[in-house]
């Protein structure tokens, strides 16, 4: 099976490219630019890279259209962000949203004899304010969220569609300094997480695996929000602890 997960150097798409060649499947990684420096990423990974600037729908469609007619594509993978400007909802929107709904239009329209799946990265922002985002990085998610049930109910043609909504706290190597400065605020974040540990990136990789290559065709629209169920208890307590945080440790 082939997949293509466009990501750059996002640490959950490098993730989940790795994954996937893992298990044997052909894979190609999209990055916006600076594939020679990603290769040292994927170094002893059989993983295709290839460049496409969502910012500019014209040419992605041109890359997109020969990828698709060089091979059948099982599976596509949107986890990419848009780094410019946060202010420039303009740019924002064209490279996250309306870039890859062009790009499905098109994969929806091909013919393959297995079940296309499309995974797509939101975020809880695409359900609720979070105060260091501005809109338009809100409207974003919210769109990328109403995009997976626009495919799943097949308004493009035949695909299974699904989103995976990661938590704002996720462990990643670029913020680990902050949690080792702040073992206060990790220690109780963790205690107040029902699984009792942060989320990381290989849970989001290991769920991304089980939808595109596992999931029946009962996956279909759904939102998975990997946060240990911290979004399903209530906030209150959690607040009171945090302002007894110098008492308690």
């Amino acid at each position: 099976m082939n997949f293509v997960v466009f990501g750059g150097r996002s640490p959950i798409a490098i993730s989940i490219s790795k994954s996937l060649a893992e298990s044997g499947h052909g894979v190609t990684h999209i990055t916006r630019s600076g594939s020679d420096q990603i290769k040292d990423v994927f170094t002893g990974f059989q993983i295709n890279i290839l460049e496409i600037n969502l910012e500019n729908e014209i040419n992605s469609l041109e890359v997109w259209t020969k990828l698709l007619d060089s091979k059948l594509i099982d599976g596509v993978v949107f986890a990419q962000r848009y780094r410019g400007n946060q202010d420039d909802i303009k740019s924002m929107f064209q490279c996250d949203v309306i870039t890859p709904y062009s790009i499905m239009k098109e994969y929806c329209s091909r013919e393959n004899p297995r079940i296309k799946k499309v995974l797509i990265l939101t975020s809880p922002a695409a359900h609720r304010i979070i105060k260091d985002q501005g809109f338009p990085y809100h409207a974003t998610k919210a769109a990328l969220l109403h995009l997976v049930k626009y495919l799943a109910a097949g308004s493009l043609g035949n695909v299974l569609a699904n989103a995976i909504s990661p938590a704002s706290y996720i462990l990643k190597e670029r913020n680990e300094s902050f949690y080792k400065t702040n073992h206060n605020y990790f220690k109780l974040l963790s205690e107040n997480i029902p699984s009792g540990s942060f989320s990381v990136v290989d849970d989001i990789s290991i769920a991304a695996k089980f939808l595109l290559l596992n999931a029946s065709s009962s996956f279909n629209g759904m939102e998975i929000v990997i946060d240990g169920g911290l979004s399903i208890i209530d906030q209150s307590n959690l607040m009171k602890r945090f302002i007894n945080l110098d008492s308690e440790f």
